[in-house]
């Protein structure tokens, strides 16, 4: 299996970070032609979208998981997805952007975008939703990931961060799984970070992942 930093240096190099992030995830990308152009089987939807067969079958199957979408075989024998009639994505509220604050489903948009974009298979808790913030599943392993937003005040901040860590600590059930953090690009994430012991880094097999305001991401 390859290793984490390799991941995570892959992602760096990435040069279409800010294009992905505009786009939105490759789920908000397939709802979205789907609403334009209406049934397309998953190898229209990867022309269009410029995506692999691969990954549009199973973006299309989890979004038919939700109620989003239905498969079912169409006139020339493929799988045609069609979207169900009042179904959605459910919006993802960022009442923080109001004060210039970046909100955390911004953050988890962002990994979620670079992680699919490399051919991942990406669940994201949004809002308030409990469980894993964000996993994925690739040839690389499993990824779990632990994000927060931007808060107002610097101690507020400070306990998000420790938060942030006590969530990641008590998802780690799988030994094989490799672990992360999803933070705002800001000093202050970025201190508490790098003051984070090094063995705990290494014994907690773990990155951060700091995402800019414009969907950019740089990964520690």
């Amino acid at each position: 299996m390859l290793g984490w930093q390799r991941l995570t240096s892959a992602l760096e190099r990435h040069e279409e970070c800010g294009m992905l992030e505009s786009k939105g995830t490759v789920a908000e990308q397939v709802v979205r032609q789907l609403k334009i152009q209406g049934p397309k089987d998953d190898d229209e939807l990867g022309r269009i979208l410029g995506k692999g067969r691969v990954q549009i079958n199973s973006v299309a199957r989890r979004l038919e998981e939700r109620g989003i979408l239905r498969r079912a075989i169409g006139p020339d024998g493929k799988i045609l997805n069609t979207l169900v009639p009042g179904a959605d994505l459910p919006v993802r509220h960022t009442p923080d952007r109001a004060e210039g604050l970046l909100p955390e489903d911004d953050v988890k948009r962002a990994v979620a975008a670079y992680l699919e974009a490399k051919g991942y298979r990406v669940t994201v808790r949004w809002g308030r939703d409990h469980g894993i913030d964000i996993e994925a599943f690739g040839t690389d392993g499993r990824l779990i990931i632990e994000a927060k937003g931007e808060a107002p005040k610097g101690p507020q901040q400070v306990n998000y961060f420790l938060n942030a860590i006590g969530e990641l600590v008590q998802a780690m059930a799988d030994p094989h799984a490799q672990y992360g953090l999803a933070l705002p690009d800001n000093p202050q994430f970025r201190g508490l970070a790098r003051r984070l012991p090094t063995l705990a880094r290494e014994r907690l097999h773990m990155s951060v992942f700091f995402v800019g305001p414009q969907g950019t991401v740089q990964v520690d």
